[in-house]
């Protein structure tokens, strides 16, 4: 697994972290895209639309670029897997306040859903997996008793760690997964 970062604001970076890749590696068939902007409680009246144009660069029109540039490949071989991380926000109630993050996530499962639908009979699966708060520095613009209340109302009372999700990324990605492609698949710890 590489891990490789870009400013996705700017296409050029993007464009550039993919030539990285490929040079490095050669053609790519796994994709997991994990980007997301910082979230933080504001309400819509205070918004404004650079906010939702940057979350949006950031979350779907990044993984829209890499796709162009590797899904010729991946069709060319008849393979690929690609992940895309949204949010539980997408299944669950979202919170109030993220109107910019909660937005581009339900864009990024449209994105998701339509290429799914188109790809799979080239034997490309795509997915997403759907987490609640995941224990990072992500979480560091959030106030912390929504952080706290939100481990309160898991049956398992704690928010998710790393480790809760990348099992099911790592199965997303392998070959036991060949028939799962369009699912947006809830890391919750049991939370609906």
């Amino acid at each position: 697994m590489v891990f490789e970062q870009a400013d996705f604001t700017n296409e050029e970076s993007t464009l550039k972290m993919i030539k990285r890749i490929t040079e490095k590696y050669g053609e790519i068939s796994h994709v997991v895209h994990l980007s997301s902007v910082r979230v933080e409680n504001i309400k819509f009246k205070n918004t404004n639309w650079d906010s939702y144009n940057t979350a949006y660069n950031i979350q779907v029109r990044s993984i829209y670029i890499i796709l162009k540039e590797l899904l010729p490949y991946m069709e060319k071989d008849k393979y690929g897997k690609i992940v895309l991380m949204l949010s539980s926000c997408t299944i669950n109630e979202p919170p109030k306040y993220w109107s910019d993050y909660v937005t581009n996530k339900y864009a990024l499962l449209g994105f998701m859903k339509a290429l799914a639908a188109e790809y799979v009979h080239k034997k490309i699966n795509i997915n997403a997996i759907s987490p609640s708060m995941i224990e990072t520095q992500f979480l560091q613009n959030i106030p912390d008793i929504m952080i706290e209340k939100n481990a309160a109302l898991s049956p398992l009372k704690r928010n998710a760690q790393v480790q809760d999700i990348v099992p099911l990324i790592k199965f997303l990605l392998s070959d036991e997964a060949s028939y799962i492609t369009g699912q947006n698949i809830a890391i919750t710890g049991g939370n609906r």
